[in-house]
């Protein structure tokens, strides 16, 4: 079985590129299913196979103790980290090939809490994998690419597995503004250079030295995907196919 986590920011994509793999798997006539780990998801793309909808209901949250959406929220993710042998039980008993995991829209409710960790060890961190989506269009400023970078890899050492970059929504960017983006996470000077164009010399500095941070980090070159194109799909497949001969 591989587990492949799909993370990042808000409006990355997350559901989305659930949705388009999942088909894709079904297409390759693969045993796939898909999980929901966000409680506060009014739509999804998808019918979720696994729904922590069905365990924690952040309506009832806040209800019950007088909260507000975001403190729901909170709370809501923080009770799932108590239900985690109820969600393995379930992906167990489905005896799939591939999960995919769905994460919630705000990042630091799965990546930064308790419930995202202990969901990984739950499912076991062999043959598991963390997508960390980078949103394309706020990546063509160099300090929301390198932020994003950091997001990605901190996540992953949070969650305890590998993580690879996949940057998303390339259909809306020109040829020479993928290239741009794709060059800087190659090597990271090309990044300090675009971050000298920063008109503040204090945040300059900073982030030159955080640019200079990710040199020897391997895994910074994301994968460029489309759900809308269906590019760079297959290169996603191949990713978990690869995960499963290696472990």
């Amino acid at each position: 079985m591989v587990i492949a986590y799909f993370i990042g920011t808000a409006g990355s994509g997350k559901s989305t590129l659930t949705k388009v793999v999942r088909e894709y798997l079904l297409y390759q006539e693969e045993n796939v299913i898909t999980v929901n780990l966000d409680p506060g998801v009014k739509h999804l793309p998808y019918y979720p196979d696994i729904d922590v909808r069905d365990l924690v209901d952040v309506e009832t949250v806040m209800r019950e103790h007088d909260l507000g959406p975001n403190g729901a929220l909170v709370l809501a993710c923080d009770m799932i980290a108590d239900k985690v042998d109820v969600l393995k039980k379930d992906v167990e008993e489905a005896r799939a090939k591939y999960v995919l995991v769905d994460t919630p829209g705000q990042l630091e409710l799965f990546a930064l809490r308790d419930s995202g960790p202990a969901i990984v060890r739950a499912f076991g961190r062999e043959r598991s994998i963390c997508f960390f989506l980078i949103d394309a269009v706020p990546a063509k400023n160099p300090i929301n690419l390198l932020t994003q970078l950091y997001l990605g890899m901190i996540s992953a050492c949070r969650l305890g597995i590998p993580v690879r970059n996949l940057l998303t929504k390339v259909d809306l960017l020109s040829q020479d503004e993928l290239d741009k983006i794709l060059n800087a996470t190659r090597d990271a000077y090309l990044l300090y250079d675009e971050l000298d164009l920063i008109e503040d010399v204090e945040l300059t500095d900073i982030f030159q030295r955080l640019a200079q941070g990710l040199e020897g980090f391997s895994g910074n070159e994301p994968i460029p995907v489309s759900s809308v194109s269906m590019s760079g799909i297959h290169s996603v497949y191949e990713v978990m196919g690869r995960l499963e001969l290696d472990q």
